[in-house]
């Protein structure tokens, strides 16, 4: 590898950096699989993995066998724990050496003793032998012994289970015991969003678990500490957490195929019924719940009602609320912030609600706007503002506005556009919402082709990131644009200055009469350059019948909303909605869309738009696939 890495660069680079990974993956010829277009560099980085770990295992019980003959040679002091463990100067024994010869069963009651006694620092040099030694008995004869299925068993579930199977892992125990696991050991995913291996997530996810479960404050996980304590069957969430990535690199749907392995597993086992069914539902669905808090509207009622059908429970919302949290911070821990844990907990409160009112019927569409309205009114009126200051300005306003909006933000525009100070348009209002971690802001102006492109483009040279964009057009033609944006780093934009820059920006390009397409400040990293790909464009009908679904998927570079908003503007689409979401190196955006007469958009205008698309997101890469769904 190293002589390799010297003749990719031309020089002593010690760094295997994403520059060098894939030609190194060719040149050590690994064998690449079909249905993976970075199967040879992911194979490449996996053998990589697993020899430094098993170095690593090697160096461990060598400084550790150091230390017991060299360092420490006449400072013994041992403790006997029970007839078979000793604690031997802080690290962990067997009585006899040759007990997990005689007993190979006898090495899962070892990590029992680990994970009783965290103040034990590190387990002895010759035990770690007889561990390494034992790991052959580890069979199918093995795995299908009731006692060593028991035993097994007892180590998931009470406190210190994340660092029983951590250390488990580490010394081979685990994927000898579950080779499946062992398949995941050390595959990483050539990607910018998985930051850790699929064995060392899995880890992760366990060890959040944990901390939600037995140790986490009130303010780092509020909403899931507060369920966890609730949960009957924590074990079934650790079981989840386990087999909910197990199948990643077989090809295929992981979640299905790690719930038939977890719900094989339960069954051997003899776990009961209901918690295997209920395994095997949370690795099926582990993503659920965040792919449609980021992906959909969670506002629209019909939306909450089909999650809410897919859940059917309250105890399986529960635990799929905690294993979600768990799964996201686990993934990469600059992904959670405020406004991630308010998406979430926002669609859990919404979707319990639906569970206990029995699923019967939807809040009527009517129903819906005069109580947004009615609250708004009554917000208005507490600040001592009059109804007829604003009734001319909600005549204009359609039903769509006062569904979409909740009536502190009706309540909110309101006010400001009966502002004298704000007397035409444009006006930008800023609102930080820090209780939702982002900061909204709101734009009314007279209607105009590339709004969208251009408030982008200004938001991406401030280095904001915008999550969801709402565009609703009044009757008397005003755009009334919501966006809903967050620092780079993930923090709610706030502080007057900072507000003061954002709303001057957006009105300096908003007023200017010639104005020119927005020049992205921003360049690409050198890291996103390694991950570049065609776009693909999913076409499907939205539930109006009158507009389109867009989902586009892409590699994440700056400008590519300002580059999607002009490519609408060029070929006449109206955008009605957005949904923005970034996972690493990967964008996956939604965006609800008409013709410019209020018609879904037919298969030419699909064609029109997928190349002009093509031609702002990356002149030079390959067209945008078309894939035209429903």
């Amino acid at each position: 590898m190293r002589f390799a890495l010297h003749c990719l660069a031309g020089r002593a680079q010690e760094r295997l950096l994403f520059d060098y990974q894939k030609a190194m993956g060719a040149i050590l010829d690994m064998t690449a699989d079909d249905y993976h277009p970075h199967a040879q560099v992911e194979s490449f980085m996996q053998d990589h993995y697993r020899i430094t770990s098993t170095l690593q295992r090697l160096n461990q019980r060598m400084l550790q066998a150091v230390r017991e003959r060299l360092v420490q040679p006449h400072c013994c002091h041992a403790q006997n724990i029970n007839a078979e463990f000793a604690d031997l100067d802080g690290y962990l024994c067997l009585r006899q050496g040759d007990a997990l010869k005689r007993e190979p069963a006898a090495v899962f009651r070892l990590f029992r003793q680990w994970q009783r006694h965290p103040n034990i620092r590190g387990i002895r040099a010759d035990t770690m032998r007889a561990v390494r030694d034992c790991l052959p008995c580890i069979d199918d004869s093995f795995r299908a012994n009731a006692d060593c299925q028991k035993l097994f068993l007892e180590l998931i579930g009470p406190p210190g289970t994340a660092r029983s199977l951590a250390e488990m892992h580490r010394h081979g125990v685990l994927g000898a015991y579950l080779p499946a696991f062992a398949r995941i050991s050390g595959r990483m995913q050539y990607d910018l969003f998985h930051v850790s291996t699929v064995d060392q997530h899995s880890l992760f996810v366990i060890d959040n678990i944990e901390n939600i479960l037995y140790h986490a404050s009130q303010t780092e996980f509020p909403h899931a500490r507060q369920l966890a304590g609730k949960l009957e069957h924590p074990r079934c969430l650790y079981l989840a957490a386990l087999f909910h990535d197990i199948a990643k690199g077989r090809g295929g749907d992981h979640a299905s195929l790690g719930a038939r392995d977890a719900e094989e597993f339960c069954r051997a086992h003899t776990m009961p019924v209901a918690q295997t069914k209920l395994v095997g539902w949370l690795v099926e669905n582990h993503l659920l719940l965040s792919l449609t808090a980021q992906k959909k509207d969670t506002q629209d009622p019909a939306i909450v009602d089909d999650f809410a059908r897919k859940v059917g429970r309250i105890d399986y919302l529960d635990y799929l609320y905690v294993l979600t949290v768990a799964d996201i911070r686990g993934t990469n821990t600059s992904l959670w912030n405020a406004w991630k844990s308010q998406l979430l907990f926002d669609l859990y409160t919404s979707t319990r609600v639906a569970l206990e009112r029995g699923l019967v019927a939807l809040p009527a569409r009517r129903q819906r706007i005069q109580a947004n309205r009615a609250a708004a009114t009554e917000l208005l009126c507490a600040q001592g503002h009059k109804p007829e200051h604003w009734a001319e300005l909600w005549q204009t306003m359609p039903d769509e506005y006062f569904l979409r909006h909740s009536a502190a933000e009706i309540a909110w525009h309101a006010a400001g556009l009966i502002d004298p100070s704000r007397a035409e348009p444009p006006v930008v209002l800023t609102n930080p919402v820090p209780q939702r971690g982002y900061t909204n802001i709101f734009i009314y102006t007279d209607d105009q082709k590339g709004l969208f492109a251009a408030v982008t483009g200004v938001l991406e040279n401030l280095g904001l990131n915008v999550t969801e964009a709402r565009i609703i057009t009044t009757r008397d033609q005003h755009a009334t644009d919501t966006f809903h944006v967050l620092e780079a780093h993930g923090n709610l934009p706030e502080g007057t200055q900072r507000l003061a820059t954002i709303r001057e920006a957006i009105l300096r390009q908003l007023s200017t009469t010639r104005r020119k397409r927005v020049t992205i400040s921003r360049r690409t990293s050198r890291r996103q350059h390694h991950f570049r790909e065609a776009a693909r464009l999913v076409f499907g009908a939205d539930k109006n019948k009158n507009r389109t679904l867009l989902e586009v998927f892409y590699s994440d570079r700056p400008g590519i909303l300002n580059a999607i908003g002009q490519a609408f503007a060029d070929c006449g689409i109206e955008l009605h909605d957005a949904r923005i979401a970034t996972f690493g190196n990967r964008v996956e955006d939604l965006f609800v869309i008409s013709t410019s007469y209020g018609r879904a958009l037919a298969k030419d205008d699909r064609h029109a738009l997928s190349a002009r698309m093509s031609t702002y997101l990356d002149p030079t890469a390959d067209e945008a696939i078309i894939d035209h769904g429903a």
